[in-house]
């Protein structure tokens, strides 16, 4: 009899338990409202992190539980932090077009993305996702504020780490930025003649490869970067063409204008400090 009650009193523990167990695996995301990086009982887990940055309020703080493999771009359109908490937003399987696999837009919009996890666009031959993070129409993206978040741009033409386009503002305080296949680390667009793009970076760690654009890329009308420090390398090193493109030139830092448009200002990237490793201007700098 003994033993009989003891088998009860295990199979009413692990019944008991098994929905908390399974709740907590489907979490992706939840609402931290308390700042403290624990999902309280009282605190909303969600299955996407669509659907938790979908229930967040302006100033709250959407918390990473796991990796995360997006299918469609996420828009955030409120004030909200990030916080990737180790792990990993990966774009691999999203379709269609997009200007960003995270993308904060709006007037007076500030997406700060804390953690040390990362974000990758990962291009991939059904979708368009210029990049992995992007900033657009008067939003502001703040990068690494409190920790070292990673942002790769990976196998994409033209993909880039981190966009600012459209009168988005992004400010990179630390992280590590990667881009290869063709890409650049960041990036800024105005595009049209009263928009201004504007990317400032204070610090991190940039990386640019495989016959891109490198680290910074000021990409025509009313594009600003502006460079005060960071470590900043190209690999392989390239060759530059004032005249024009130079096949399999990997720049480090590429100011361009294109001719026929010359009614909008040139796209500018100024460098106040930082440290660029192997850099030589005439080989690793591009202006048109």
């Amino acid at each position: 009899m003994k033993k009989f009650f003891i088998t009860l009193m295990c199979i009413v523990m692990v019944v008991c338990f098994m929905p908390t167990v399974a709740l907590a695996d489907t979490n992706v995301a939840f609402i931290d409202k308390d700042g403290n990086g624990i999902k309280d009982d009282v605190e909303s887990g969600y299955s996407t992190l669509q659907d938790a940055v979908n229930n967040a309020e302006a100033n709250d703080t959407v918390f990473l539980l796991m990796d995360t493999t997006l299918t469609s771009a996420i828009t955030i359109n409120k004030s909200i932090t990030l916080n990737l908490n180790g792990k990993k937003i990966d774009g691999n399987n999203v379709s269609g077009s997009a200007e960003g696999l995270i993308i904060a837009s709006g007037e007076n919009v500030t997406l700060n993305i804390v953690g040390a996890g990362s974000v990758n666009s990962a291009y991939n031959v059904g979708s368009r996702v210029l990049s992995s993070v992007c900033a657009t129409d008067g939003a502001t993206i703040n990068i690494g504020e409190e920790d070292n978040p990673t942002v790769y741009a990976e196998f994409g033409q033209n993909n880039i780490a981190v966009y600012a386009y459209q009168d988005g503002t992004v400010n990179i305080y630390s992280g590590s930025f990667k881009a290869t296949g063709g890409g650049t680390c960041t990036a800024a667009l105005g595009k049209e003649s009263n928009k201004t793009a504007i990317v400032n970076i204070y610090g991190g760690t940039f990386v640019g490869a495989d016959e891109g654009t490198g680290c910074a890329w000021a990409n025509n009308q009313n594009a600003i970067i502006k460079i005060y420090n960071g470590n900043f390398s190209a690999v392989p090193l390239g060759k530059v063409s004032v005249e024009g493109e130079t096949e399999g030139a990997n720049y480090l830092l590429y100011d361009y204008r294109d001719a026929n448009q010359s009614v909008w200002p040139h796209g500018y990237v100024t460098v106040y400090g930082g440290t660029f490793i192997d850099f030589n201007p005439a080989q690793n700098a591009h202006v048109r």
